[in-house]
Order: structure tokens, then sequence, then C-alpha cells
């Protein structure tokens, strides 16, 4: 249940093709569930005498079974002390899901509106949300100290916040099939219609199950559930407070990717440890005319291909972007926006601004500097394709010095909702 709890807390970084992807992740999930648990808890009670097992090994079976193979005292001591080692990697890496996981859910949560935007800083150097990873950090060090590391008691605590987040996620997907009417990749079965209404029935056992166990959990548990009770009212105070300073700042706000910029003087250290030796520079300028990025990455396939994204922002006069730490509100939305469909996609891109007076000129020296074999460019609501590829091709010649060198650029717009796409060699 954690391995399939932890596949949706890091959804945005699956790679492509998703859904194929998450089938064969949830594959091995299970299996391994089932190999590691059930045949280990099999094996030991076949193997270890059963007043061992249910005295000195009740707490570590897999201790017991290893203590009991055929083989020197020596031996068996070292493979036991083996145990010992795989079991702290096994809870450490535990430990680290928990933070991914509580990281990626608080960060939906502040991107709602609902956590402060003080949260949301990302650190100067490695772009994380630190401020969050540091406070549940802080929590994780705070509870084991306050139960004195009883495993049964922590235990009991994480069932009850596991049921019940399952509980909330699968009635907010029964309610997301009748508000959400898009077409869906996949949807869980089996389902049959009244009428024009769609009823999720397999999706109600699995909400009624849950509940039942929810409630079992409720009445069985009672150091769980005041805990966890508890822990809900703290919560909801919290979240209730940052919202309302939030409601200063505005609705769109919120959903803004936050970024850094690191100054560079020259593009040489932009893809410097890159292995990917395929280059495409795909040229963004508004958040609402994306087509082309959304064709580069249908296209690019590859495991070695660098998807650069570029915005050219234009300022008069001298002034130097590299000069200012952080980037406006029209660059987060736009590049908010870009991050969104790769993620979707399942792809990763490099997302890069190059401040200049003529937005061409910046791609074509951008293209050349960094090697790239491949430009796409959104058509633009002032000149035809052929026009910005005329003078793309003048700029190119100015930019690059090997004159035998060729780019191919592609020009992407979208009417009545089919994509239409020219190409050009320059």
């Amino acid at each position: 249940m954690s391995g399939e709890e932890t596949l949706a807390q890091v959804y945005r970084e699956i790679e492509a093709p998703k859904l194929p992807n998450f089938l064969k992740a949830g594959l091995i999930i299970f299996l391994f569930s089932l190999l590691f648990t059930g045949v280990n808890s099999l094996f030991a009670s076949m193997i270890v005498p059963y007043n061992e097992l249910q005295g000195i090994y009740n707490d570590n079976a897999l201790s017991g079974l290893a203590m009991h193979q055929i083989g020197p005292k020596w031996l068996l001591l070292i493979l036991q002390a083996f145990v010992v080692v795989v079991g702290f990697l096994v809870l450490a890496g535990a430990v680290n899901t928990a933070l991914i996981g509580s990281n990626s859910v608080l960060n939906r949560v502040a991107e709602d509106g609902v956590l402060h935007e003080w949260f949301r800083k990302p650190h100067p150097k490695y772009g994380t949300t630190y401020r969050i990873i540091n406070t549940l950090a802080f929590f994780q060090v705070v509870i084991i100290i306050a139960s004195r590391g009883d495993v049964f008691l922590i235990g009991e605590a994480y069932a009850f916040g596991v049921v019940w987040s399952f509980i909330m996620k699968a009635f907010s997907m029964i309610v997301l099939r009748f508000k959400d009417k898009s077409k869906r990749e996949w949807k869980v079965g089996p389902n049959f219609k009244i009428g024009k209404k769609e009823i999720p029935l397999g999706l109600g056992l699995i909400f009624l199950v849950l509940l039942l166990l929810g409630i079992v959990n409720l009445f069985t548990k009672p150091f769980a559930t005041v805990g966890g009770v508890t822990f809900t009212i703290i919560l909801y105070i919290v979240f209730g407070i940052s919202e309302r300073k939030n409601k200063k700042l505005s609705a769109d706000h919120h959903s803004l990717e936050k970024f850094n910029i690191t100054p560079q003087t020259s593009f040489s250290k932009l893809l410097e440890g890159s292995p990917n030796q395929k280059r495409k520079l795909v040229a963004v300028s508004s958040p609402t005319r994306l087509y082309h990025l959304e064709k580069c990455l249908e296209k690019t396939a590859e495991d070695d291909t660098e998807i650069i994204v570029m915005y050219a922002k234009v300022i008069p006069g001298t002034i130097n972007l590299v000069q200012d730490k952080y980037m406006g509100v029209t660059e987060d939305e736009l590049f908010s926006k870009v991050i969104s469909i790769a993620e979707k996609e399942g792809k990763t891109v490099k997302p890069i601004v190059v401040p200049t007076n003529n937005a061409l000129y910046a791609i074509a020296y951008t293209a050349a500097e960094l090697n790239v074999e491949e430009v796409y460019l959104g058509v633009s609501a002032k000149y035809s394709p052929e026009i910005q590829f005329q003078q793309l091709a003048i700029y190119w010649g100015y930019a690059q010095s090997d004159q035998t060198k060729s780019l191919n650029v592609k020009a992407v717009s979208k009417t009545g909702g089919v994509k239409q796409e020219l190409e050009f060699e320059l």
C-alpha cells in the first residue's frame, strides 16, 4: 500500500509513456510485496521452531530465519548482521519516501493557496522547497523522540493516516467522475450507465471496502484515533490561518511554480555534465501558445535528446537581465505552463531566459552556441511562417561560423484543434 501511495505522490516524475510505466511499477510492487512478505513469513513458520518464533524472534522472524539456516555459527551471525543492515537500509528508504511524499503533497497544497507562500521559496542552490523539507524532517525527529521509538505505536498512527487518506482519495475520485466529464485514458471498472449518468461501480466498491476498514480501525485503535484526530485538527487550523494570509495574494499566483535564475555570461555551462548528444531548442513567448512545445515533446522519444526551452526576453536599452535574481510574474506563468506540459508527457526540459533586443537573432545565436539540431517556433500572430524563416535564415548566417552546418526549423500552429506544422532547412 505504501508503494502504491508513493506512485501517486511522484506521478510528475514518471517517465513517458506514463500509464504503461505506472502499470509496470504497480506489478513490480505487488510481486515484491507478495514474495518478500508472504514467502519469508511462510519459510519462517516452516523452519523456525514455534516456541522461538513466538518468543525471541516474535518481532523479527527474518532474523530467526537467518539463524536457522544450515552452516557454521559464524556464517549465520554474518547472515543475521546482513539482515540487520538491509533492514536499516529499507527503513532509511521508508523515511526518504515519507519525506518525498509529504513534500509533494504539501507543495500541491501550497500551490492551491492553502499553505503559506513562505514555505514555497526555492533553495538558492538546489531549487528544492527546502523550508517544507526541513519542517518535515523536524517533525519526524519529534515523533521518534515523543514515541520513544515504539514501532507498534507509530504503526497504529501510520495505519490511521494511510487508511483515511485512501478513503478520502477514493471518495474524491468518485466525485471527480461526476464533475469532470473529460475523456480519460483509463478508468477503474466496472462501470454502467443509467440514462446519461455513468455509475462508477468499481470505485464505489473500493470506497466501501476502505470505509469499512477505516471504521474498524477507528474503534479498535484508540491511540491512533485520538492522535490522528488531534493531528487533523491541528493541520486544519494551520491551513485555515495560512489560507487567510494568502488571500492577500492573487488566486492565480499560487498555481505558479517557483524559479531561481542562475546568471551565466555564456552558454558553455548550461549543458555541462549532460550526457545527451542530441539537442532541440523550443522558443516560447506565451503560456497560451505552446503547441510547438507539445509537438516537440510528442516527437522526442529518445532518451539521448536534451530539450531546451528558451524565452527571449526583449528589453530596451542596456538593462542586463543577469543582474536580476528572480523572474517576474510573466516568466513564472510561462515556465509554470512549460513544466506542466513536460511533466504530463513524462519528459524533462531545461528552461532558459535570454535577454535580447531582437528575439529571432537571440534564437539563432542560442541555437548556434548550443549546437542544436532542431528549432521549434510558434507561428507569429504578426508575421507569416515564411517571413519568420527568412529572417531566421539571415540571423543564422550571422550567428554561426560553420557555413556548412544546417538547422532544421519547424513552425507549429493550431487551427480548430488541429496542429499544422511547417518545416524549413537552414
